[in-house]
């Protein structure tokens, strides 16, 4: 009787089977993914992403997800931030943030740790200046960032800036200030208490002591050059008259240098980071070299259309460091290409040419810094505007060799390999976004982070739901027909199979097999039968189930970041006929 019952089912089976496969495409014509996690491949490197959505306000979000692109933290911003600013997690824990007037950091619970107000010094007498963009902490825990201070129309001109033709911008008032950039180190007043002590500036750079206009003269910034798309009124941005603009710093500890993206020269600059200006014989940091744009010092032509760049290679770029030690393209410089001139972005791998003594090659006069092209890059352009991003925006190399890149203005963040495949994909949702809706917001950076990062260590950062909204849920049940779901990574063979259970309700052919993610990972196979039930694990309840499987590498990355001996929540997303869905079980991870 029993042998009779089950051939009966497995007629039903193939009949139901068969019926889904002749269900219409236009039944899953909406299941295409549009925010939250796109694709996960085990070739992506594992760890937690950490990002602050651009427009975040005191009581808004900071994030970090999995490779899941679950959330495992929340941050809560409790003061001001800069919308286009930096984030980043320090090795004890702490996150700091950028404002319009310094920085600060919040502990783990949102509470503030201590604040540096750059308009209000610690120590009388210092010059306040406008902190914007970034913030950089150095190996001993002093911290680099930029910084306006404010010099008067009649300063400015007296320094070879064109006050008259900047009244002439129609787009923009007369010139009656003229911010100019800085870089101020600042450390604790007691490094044994830290920035809570408060703060004091120990080392300066001024562009100001910079100023020449000898194109020549290689050592300093030539304050005549005008960026040719926009002319001397694209100086005019975000509401004030600027010169200079470090919208991204980096910092080389063994060479002590700092890397600067000087974003309205097109270029990139590298200045020494001498402690005394007696030693650099005048103004501290000379600048050593210089790249992307050599018309900046005339060495090269014009930028004149998107078709016709001259000699142009970046273009107000958002993002520059060295390639820290011990990753693929070590002491290589990466820099995020916005290429908001020409309408194509890119991720650039360049390779500064040393002489014997490990100094930059200085080009003769009238020849640009090398190298003449990059060592690698990312880019698009076999599909115009496919890879656009025309401000903010970030790229960083990780251990593996892949490049996590941050296209800013979508929310997109994607990973890829040195050979340019696409290995995570995450859309960062909207406030309330469903999974389906068109809902992208942006992010000014995205930084990954390895599971065992100091700041990490400790931290209660179980995976909860995503951040997309499913409105459906569904009952799924782990390693069907089994009593108990144990799963040991060091097995290295076989694959796990997980069920979305059938109902009275719930009619599982009307699920799109191919739009469901475990963990991220989409199923190798799948078949309808019924094989599990609410009440029981070992026998089926009549209504056909929908079983797919993951092969068994897949599964022990899924479960990487899981503790030995512990529950871990897997969860399931998919789409049927009645739209996006979740679902989801405990499993005993024993090994």
């Amino acid at each position: 009787m029993d042998r009779k019952i089950n051939v009966f089912r497995n007629v039903i089976c193939l009949l139901i089977l068969g019926a889904m496969l002749a269900v219409p495409n236009s039944v899953f014509s909406q299941s295409q993914r549009t925010v939250g996690l796109i694709k996960r491949d085990i070739r992506a490197y594992e760890g937690y992403t950490l990002y602050k959505p651009l427009a975040a306000v005191p009581g808004g979000p900071v994030y970090l997800i999995n490779n899941a692109g679950n959330p495992v933290h929340q941050w809560t911003i409790p003061l001001p931030t800069r919308p286009g600013g930096e984030v980043f997690l320090r090795r004890n824990g702490e996150l700091v943030l950028t404002t319009d007037q310094g920085f600060y950091a919040i502990n783990p619970d949102s509470t503030v740790a201590w604040v540096v107000d750059s308009t209000q010094p610690t120590i009388p007498g210092q010059e306040r200046w406008f902190g914007h963009h970034e913030v950089v902490e150095l190996p001993n825990g002093n911290m680099l960032v930029p910084g306006f201070i404010e010099k008067t129309r009649a300063e400015a001109e007296s320094a070879g800036f064109d006050v008259v033709a900047a009244d002439q911008c129609s787009s923009a008032p007369d010139l009656t200030v003229l911010r100019v950039d800085n870089i101020w180190e600042v450390a604790p007043i007691d490094p044994q208490v830290g920035f809570k002590s408060g703060w004091k500036v120990v080392w300066r750079w001024n562009i100001w002591d910079h100023f020449t206009n000898d194109h020549n003269d290689r050592k300093k910034a030539f304050i005549g050059y005008d960026d040719p798309a926009s002319g001397i009124c694209g100086q005019y941005i975000q509401g004030a008259w600027t010169f200079g603009r470090f919208n991204a710093l980096g910092y080389h500890p063994r060479r002590n240098e700092i890397v600067m993206s000087a974003s309205l020269f097109n270029e990139i600059w590298i200045i020494d980071h001498k402690i005394t200006t007696e030693e650099a014989k005048g103004p501290a940091g000379d600048l050593l070299y210089r790249w992307g744009n050599p018309y900046a010092y005339g060495a090269g032509e014009p930028f004149v259309s998107p078709s016709d760049r001259g000699d142009q290679k970046l273009s107000f770029q958002h993002r520059v460091q060295w390639i820290p030690k011990g990753y693929p393209g070590q002491n290589h410089i990466l820099i995020f290409n916005n290429g908001t001139d020409w309408g194509d972005s890119s991720v650039i791998e360049i390779k500064p040419p040393l002489d014997s003594n490990g100094n930059y090659m200085q080009p003769s006069p009238g020849q640009a810094f090398g190298p003449q092209a990059p060592l690698w890059q990312y880019d698009e352009y076999d599909t115009p505007g496919s890879f656009s991003a025309a401000l903010i925006s970030s790229a960083q190399r990780l251990p593996n060799g892949n490049t996590l890149i941050n296209n800013g203005p979508a929310g997109y963040f994607f990973e890829v390999t040195c050979n340019g495949e696409k290995v995570w994909e995450y859309i960062n949702p909207a406030s309330d976004a469903a999974q389906g809706d068109n809902a992208p917001f942006g992010v000014y950076r995205a930084w990954r982070y390895a599971p065992d990062y100091p700041g990490l260590v400790g931290a209660n950062i179980p995976p909860r739901e995503p951040l997309e909204l499913y409105p459906t849920m569904y009952t799924v049940d782990v390693k069907p027909g089994a009593c108990k779901n144990t799963i040991n990574r060091e097995s290295g063979t076989g694959m796990l199979a997980v069920a979305i259970l059938g109902s009275e309700d719930l009619d599982v052919t009307t699920i799109d097999p191919g739009s469901i993610l475990l963990e991220g990972f989409p199923a190798v196979k799948w078949v309808i039968k019924d094989m599990s039930s609410l009440d029981q694990c070992d026998c089926g309840d009549g209504y056909p189930d929908l079983v797919l499987k993951w092969d068994r590498p897949t599964i022990n990355v899924a479960l990487d970041n899981a503790s030995p001996g512990s529950d871990f929540l897997m969860q399931l997303t998919g789409y049927s006929s009645d739209g996006w869905f979740i679902g989801s079980e405990e499993v005993f991870v024993l090994k």
